[in-house]
């Protein structure tokens, strides 16, 4: 399951960067989601890891149920129209 999300995220994701950036900055803007989408799993990874050592799942994995909440406000104010294909904020 997670190969198939992951696959669906990767590629709009990439799309939607790529359509936003400016196109002379649409190199950098697809590397930095790309460098930032690499560092978050690592760093979710070691972190939520360490978490779950020293408090336990228990209260891991809730919270990470909170931190996802609370990017949902995050998200829905990062809204784009498209306006002849290049998107305005």
């Amino acid at each position: 399951m997670l190969g198939l999300t992951w696959a669906f995220i990767a590629v709009t994701g990439a799309g939607l960067v790529s359509r936003s950036a400016p196109r002379q900055l649409s190199g950098a803007a697809l590397s930095l989601f790309t460098a930032l989408s690499g560092m978050g799993g690592g760093v979710g990874g070691l972190l939520g890891g360490y978490l779950a050592l020293r408090i336990g799942y228990h209260v891991t994995v809730p919270l990470a149920g909170v931190v996802l909440g609370l990017s949902i406000p995050v998200l829905w104010r990062t809204t784009f129209q498209f306006e002849a294909g290049r998107a305005v904020e």
